[in-house]
């Protein structure tokens, strides 16, 4: 379950809210920058926090043959915080030309109150969407989340999964496993790491081989490439993901590895995203523009 992630940035319109800095991102094919078109609009207030996104077409990989990949639903996207400034996160997706909501999902944060650290996250989606045999907001996922002595997450117990994380001595994560409540199916991924890289090996258990993603970093530990790539040998067995298959893919070289899907990240001298360039089977295919903008107004947050 890799994804992708995208700067976020955002401001709010139809109140009189101001954001203090708007992020435009421009997409095109790649060597065809007369294509190059608006496909998201991002806002955030002064502190960071996400207020509004404007979504336009905005896909996240195009091949060669501009074949959708990846697609983010067309809509505006506005976000809302409670007084302690931690997400109540009410997230409403608006038709832009009728203004009227298309969806709306909540989900509320709870903290303890000796460490402020988060214990419960609740999710109700779909408050505007109907669906058979459902009613508005029927959609919820409750989850728990457990720490250790050393304050680290290693079990977030949710009604659609059950999700353990476990540590390597340098307090690095070292195995991420999601099993689904309901399904024998389970997805685990283990991490490897290097000098200024490591790689996450997700293997899902209704697969022979993992996908293994391949991530470098740059100064300040900033990403500067992310290719995911299919496990090119059977490790020697046919059926479950035991421990003896790990071992073979977990001590295999980098010439066991397919690559897929890649993307770089290029920043400007103030360490923002400023470039990413998208490359399937080996072709680069889509490059994304960020053009970050000081809205130079007072700011006004949303309660709600």
């Amino acid at each position: 379950m890799f994804k992708l992630f995208i700067a976020a940035v955002v401001c709010f319109a139809g109140q009189k809210l101001y954001a203090q800095s708007r992020c435009t991102v421009y997409q095109y094919p790649a060597g065809n920058a007369s294509e190059r078109k608006v496909v998201l609009r991002q806002y955030k207030d002064g502190q960071g926090h996400v207020l509004r996104e404007e979504v336009s077409g905005y896909n996240n990989f195009l091949d060669n043959t501009s074949t959708m990949y990846c697609h983010r639903e067309d809509g505006v996207y506005e976000y809302y915080y409670d007084d302690a400034e931690h997400y109540k996160t009410v997230v409403t997706k608006y038709d832009e030309r009728t203004g009227k909501p298309i969806d709306s999902d909540k989900v509320f944060y709870y903290y303890d109150n000796l460490n402020a650290r988060l214990t419960r996250e609740l999710t109700v989606r779909h408050l505007n969407k109907r669906a058979p045999g459902r009613k508005p907001g029927g959609f919820r996922n409750g989850c728990d989340i457990i720490y250790d002595n050393n304050n680290r997450v290693v079990r977030k117990r949710c009604d659609e999964s059950d999700e353990y994380l476990s540590y390597d001595p340098d307090g690095r994560l070292a195995i991420d496993s999601v099993v689904y409540s309901g399904e024998i199916f389970n997805i685990v991924t283990r991490f490897v790491y290097e000098s200024n890289a490591y790689k996450a090996i997700e293997w899902a258990s209704d697969k022979r081989c993992p996908v293994v993603k391949c991530v470098t970093l740059g100064e300040a530990g900033k990403v500067v490439s992310e290719a995911v790539c299919a496990f090119s040998g059977n490790a020697g067995l046919v059926g479950r993901a035991n421990e003896r298959r790990w071992a073979a893919v977990m001590t295999a070289g980098s010439d066991r590895l397919k690559e897929e899907e890649r993307t770089e990240y290029l920043y400007d001298s103030k360490g923002r995203l400023r470039e990413t360039h998208y490359y399937f089977g080996g072709r680069h295919t889509t490059t994304h523009e960020y053009l970050y903008e000081n809205a130079g107004l007072s700011e006004k947050r949303i309660r709600k």
